[in-house]
């Protein structure tokens, strides 16, 4: 979630004079403005279907099972605040993760 507010933050603190992550990639090498926001958001979607996918190897007992789903929706949520594009979108995540 870091890398989403500092994604949706980049220009308001670049204004103030402060860096975020976004600076960081927009630092390495030549990229540009867009790219660099191209990169953090393939990094956060990368990151979310490697969370996913881990979760579905894991063996649940008892409360684990309702304790993972809630992560993905609650994660799904926050993605979706902070408007990071996301394929499927499923709005049932929202009333869930409440």
């Amino acid at each position: 979630m870091r890398l989403a507010n500092d994604l949706r933050t980049h220009e308001r603190e670049a204004a103030q004079g402060r860096f975020n992550a976004v600076d960081l990639i927009f630092g390495a090498g030549d990229k540009t403005h867009e790219t660099a926001h191209e990169a953090v958001r393939h990094l956060m979607e990368d990151e979310f279907e490697q969370l996913k996918k881990a979760i579905s190897r894991e063996r649940r007992t008892g409360v684990t099972q309702p304790f993972l789903d809630h992560l993905i929706d609650s994660t799904q949520v926050l993605l979706d605040f902070y408007e990071v594009p996301r394929p499927k979108s499923r709005p049932d995540r929202l009333l869930r993760a409440g």
